[in-house]
């Protein structure tokens, strides 16, 4: 009769107990800014009118989860050409991300998605 006094209050206390199945982070807001420009020129070549435009687009996202710190790089330039033969880098247009520990001098690449979370949607 003990054994079965024991067991109940076993389970009672197993299932008033509090469960913690979620892991908590502390995520501390370091620093956060974006910007962009666009600027155009145009050039006579052989009589020809060749109008150059280029529009960059960045953001920095400082950011401490728990003890690591993080910086994270957005950079998009788009160059475009009234002249159809000129060609650009593959890059042309692409966002260029990375995510790099804070204080590292070498950048390291990374996808977008990954370096800003849920902040990419505030960039694009």
């Amino acid at each position: 009769m003990k054994f079965f006094f024991v067991l109940a209050l076993l389970v009672a206390f197993v299932a008033c107990a509090p469960l913690d199945t979620q892991s908590t982070s502390h995520i501390e807001e370091l620093q956060w800014s974006t910007g962009g420009s666009c600027n155009s020129n145009s050039n006579t070549v052989n009589g020809v009118v060749v109008a150059v435009s280029r529009c960059t687009k960045t953001a920095i996202w400082k950011v401490r989860v728990n003890d690591v710190c993080t910086v994270s790089e957005y950079l998009k330039e788009t160059l475009t050409n009234s002249d159809p033969t000129v060609t650009f880098a593959p890059t042309n247009g692409i966002a260029q991300c990375t995510k790099t520990p804070c204080g590292a001098t070498e950048k390291i690449p990374t996808d977008c998605a990954t370096a800003f979370w849920d902040k990419l949607s505030l960039i694009v």
